[in-house]
């Protein structure tokens, strides 16, 4: 949820001091296709924040991470009654 988040490199800087040797990671952040951070707000007025991609890997590798796999899930619950029921 680091989408919240403008500056990530404290972020970066704290879950580096915390985890251990050989320990995973696994965060989302939306993406901007610009170069710089963009900011827009959700329907309940919350910042979020677009990171560019080669910002959010060159954290990475500035605090000794290696990106094992890019990847994205996205779902949506559907309507169904006869599931509520269950």
């Amino acid at each position: 949820v680091a989408e919240h988040i403008k500056n990530l490199r404290p972020l970066f800087r704290n879950i580096k001091e915390m985890i251990k040797f050989g320990g995973y990671i696994g965060f989302t952040v939306e993406l901007s296709i610009k170069k710089k951070v963009e900011c827009d707000k959700d329907i309940d007025f919350m910042e979020i924040y677009k990171h560019p991609q080669g910002y959010v890997l060159n954290l990475l590798k500035d605090f000794g991470f290696k990106l094992i796999d890019k990847f994205k899930f996205l779902a949506y619950r559907e309507v169904n009654e006869e599931m509520d029921r269950i």
